[in-house]
């Protein structure tokens, strides 16, 4: 309506993917002649431990993990935990001991940025640039593509055509792979080689939606979305009152990202521990005082989902009614910032992605003296 999306300093802000031309090829690859396995099932991650217990046909028995950490990472954390539990086999791939890896039958020690080569792209900049390969594998640490294509050669001898993921094919195959020529051309290149002389910024695509051309049946920004009317939603954007605060848990409960972290990255290392050793919950001095506490003194949060048990910190740059947590893992305690995130599901993204995503939403606690 004003004109900021798709200009240059618009101010329109989101995580840009005009640079993400990655092919994903191995998810686009046609079974190999001969194969007998079944048709894949969807299983939506954004709520992974409630859709893991309720696939009943059949019911899920087998996780294999890789580049993920949910016992840390995602909400309902008493869910998740019954769904490894409800499990007869758990096998993760993974560089460090998480509290996922912790949960596992079988572990499987991947390689490291410095171990395996691989592309570096990113929603937040416009660089591409090429991981190098700097040592060879520690010990028996494989790639998790190595470790997929062995397991894959295994199942396929055992029983032929029982796994559909491919079985050879060295890491240069792999990555040229993922270039279309319109990748290799919003980056000025001709060959994906062309990243060891460096990064390359791109060249093109740098601003979103700048053609003015949206996935819509008119092409134009609808405002009034008769698509979404189609699915359910309302033909304009309506007005939703926010969440009442709960009588019983009358705190609102936020947790940011630590300033030294990625989620659950980063934190199982020891200098990061000397700087942030336990966790801490920041309360306003007013609200301290209203609930007999200290700084120092120990606290339990909880709501209907579930509990943490932390110290308090005093301070006046957190609102009266809120209490800030930073979401973090800290290495060898139970604690989970997640234990009280319920998990609500969004009214949209199941046309675009075939599932729905999960809401931001408000999350409220009780504290009590523990």
């Amino acid at each position: 309506m004003t004109g900021n999306i798709g200009t240059s300093g618009g101010g329109a802000q989101y995580a840009q993917l005009q640079t993400w031309g990655i092919q994903y090829h191995a998810m686009k690859m046609k079974p190999p002649a001969g194969t007998a396995t079944e048709k894949d099932r969807i299983i939506n991650i954004n709520n992974f431990g409630r859709e893991v217990l309720d696939a009943q046909d059949p019911p899920i028995k087998m996780l294999w993990i890789a580049c993920r950490n949910p016992m840390m990472q995602d909400p309902e954390a008493a869910v998740v935990k019954k769904a490894f539990e409800s499990m007869d086999l758990v096998v993760t791939a993974d560089l460090f001991m998480t509290p996922t890896v912790a949960m596992s039958d079988i572990v499987l020690p991947v390689t490291s940025a410095f171990e395996t080569a691989g592309l570096n792209v990113s929603y937040w900049h416009y660089w591409l640039s090429l991981n190098e390969q700097a040592i060879a594998p520690m010990y028996e640490a494989r790639s998790d593509l190595a470790i997929a294509m062995g397991l894959s050669a295994r199942l396929n001898a055992l029983s032929p055509g029982s796994c559909t993921y491919p079985t050879s094919g060295g890491i240069d195959e792999w990555l040229a792979a993922e270039f279309s020529p319109e990748f290799l051309a919003q980056f000025g290149l001709t060959h994906w080689e062309e990243l060891k002389k460096g990064p390359r910024k791109a060249v093109k695509g740098l601003i979103g939606w700048q053609d003015s051309k949206f996935k819509t049946p008119s092409g134009k920004y609808e405002f009034a979305s008769e698509t979404a009317q189609t699915e359910g939603h309302e033909l304009l954007p309506i007005w939703n009152e926010p969440m009442d605060v709960p009588e019983s848990y009358p705190l609102r409960l936020i947790s940011p990202h630590w300033k030294l972290g990625i989620n659950s990255q980063f934190q199982n290392l020891d200098w990061m521990a000397n700087i942030h050793h336990e966790p801490t919950v920041e309360i306003h001095p007013n609200t301290a005082k209203q609930y007999h506490v200290a700084e120092g003194d120990m606290v339990r949060l909880y709501n209907n989902e579930g509990e943490v048990r932390l110290k308090t910190h005093l301070t006046r740059t957190v609102a009266p009614d809120t209490l800030v947590v930073y979401e973090m893992w800290l290495k060898d305690t139970p604690f989970n910032i997640n234990t009280t995130l319920h998990a609500i599901p969004s009214d949209m993204g199941k046309k675009a992605t075939g599932s729905p995503g999960l809401a931001f939403h408000d999350n409220f606690v009780a504290l009590v003296k523990a």
